[in-house]
């Protein structure tokens, strides 16, 4: 007895059968010493780091989005890539304010 197998789905129109085309876009780094974020919570940071503080400048004049970064070692200033760990979390700012030791973002 023949077994029926069932027919792929067509591709809708304009749909590429080859991988998928993928863009790469540069988003401002922000490494957290004590901080784990995770996808889909409100979570209120502080920064001081010039380069932070500059990071998320870049990103509230762009379209508000930096992506946050655990470091290893929460003892180092100057951090490089051996430095984080290898995933982190894309946060859309909400809103920032300066304070004296920094900036806060909300």
């Amino acid at each position: 007895m023949a077994q029926k197998t069932p027919h792929p789905e067509p591709a809708p129109q304009g749909a590429s059968e080859g991988p998928a085309e993928t863009s790469l876009r540069r988003i401002p780094l922000v490494p957290l010493r004590d901080d784990v974020v995770f996808p889909k919570l409100i979570v209120p940071l502080s920064v001081g780091r010039r380069t932070s503080i500059a990071a998320i400048t870049a990103a509230m004049d762009k379209d508000k989005q930096v992506l946050l970064v655990a470091q290893k070692d929460p003892q180092v200033d100057d951090t490089v890539e051996q430095d984080l760990y290898a995933i982190g979390t894309i946060a859309e700012i909400n809103g920032m304010r300066q304070t004296p030791a920094g900036v806060q973002m909300l």
